[in-house]
């Protein structure tokens, strides 16, 4: 890792002096600078880059279809959380960090654990919002979250609730159509905050056979976190459990699924469909945090 970072470091400051020099210099040296060549000698070391294995969207949502598996979806406010940093939905505790821990490193083969894929991928097609989060934070990401992962385990993508928002060419119908067949003509129950779909005029869960509620604490849902798991087995096992509820959703789905639930952390999935159905954006800062800002 330490020879990539150099050679990374050495084709930035040849980028910069490329800048500060102009070409016939360059011409008239005998080492010259060449970005072609440059390319060759980065493809050899990325040959070597180790990355995890993660599963993109689609593939994401085939196999949740598939197999019937359950999914906890980790982004950077889980890893603040695990660290003992408060986030604005959640305020950290010594248990909610064990607990997110434990998920994250769980390798249930019908737990399917999620994390960004953005940060292993090209940024090519991502709309520039996130484009320049990620950019800025997707190195403290990945230094962060290698500590407790498997590079030999299969991941899944965690931006599986948010394609809407995230491209910048995309077939959004397509993909709700899908996301929807996980649940289309099934019995569901869904935990949230009681105020989460008070602004949502097109629910994407309207296509399941029926659709029963338990209502939480949508700010700092952990606190109350037995209660909420305490409802939520009584809850018939034939009926696939839905979780909205910020980083509790993550250690609520685990402890669902072991107990023989389907158990679903999909975060902001009802808010991305209600959203694109009311040609609504978050590709300007204000819309980003209108939209991430707790229901």
């Amino acid at each position: 890792m330490k020879k990539i970072i150099n050679v990374i470091k050495t084709f930035r400051r040849n980028i910069k002096l490329l800048f500060r020099v102009s070409l016939n210099d360059q011409l008239n040296k005998k080492e010259q600078i060449d970005f072609d060549e440059l390319k060759y000698e980065l493809s050899d070391e990325i040959k070597n880059l180790q990355k995890p294995n993660i599963k993109n969207i689609e593939e994401t949502i085939d196999d949740l279809i598939k197999t019937k598996a359950s999914i906890c979806r980790f982004g950077d406010g889980e890893l603040q959380l695990i660290e003992g940093k408060d986030i604005p939905f959640q305020k950290s505790s010594l248990e909610l960090s064990k607990r997110l821990l434990e998920v994250l490193s769980s390798k249930e083969n019908n737990i399917f654990i999620a994390i960004p894929k953005i940060i292993y991928s090209s940024k090519n097609n991502i709309v520039e919002i996130s484009k320049s989060f990620w950019r800025q934070n997707g190195a403290s990401f990945r230094n962060r979250i290698e500590k407790h992962i498997d590079f030999n385990h299969q991941y899944y993508a965690a931006e599986l609730t948010l394609a809407f928002s995230m491209f910048e060419i995309y077939d959004v119908e397509n993909y709700f159509q899908k996301m929807s067949k996980i649940w289309e003509d099934k019995d569901i129950t869904i935990i949230c905050g009681k105020s989460v779909f008070d602004q949502i005029n097109y629910n994407i869960f309207h296509c399941a056979n029926s659709i029963e509620y338990q209502y939480a604490e949508g700010i700092n849902a952990f606190d109350n976190y037995e209660n909420i798991l305490t409802n939520a087995l009584k809850i018939q096992k034939n009926r696939i459990v839905i979780s909205i509820l910020g980083p509790a959703a993550k250690v609520l789905s685990y402890d669902l699924a072991k107990q023989g639930y389907q158990a679903l952390d999909l975060g902001h999935i009802a808010k991305s469909y209600d959203w694109w159905k009311k040609e609504k954006s978050t590709k300007t800062m204000s819309e980003a945090i209108d939209f991430f800002n707790a229901d």
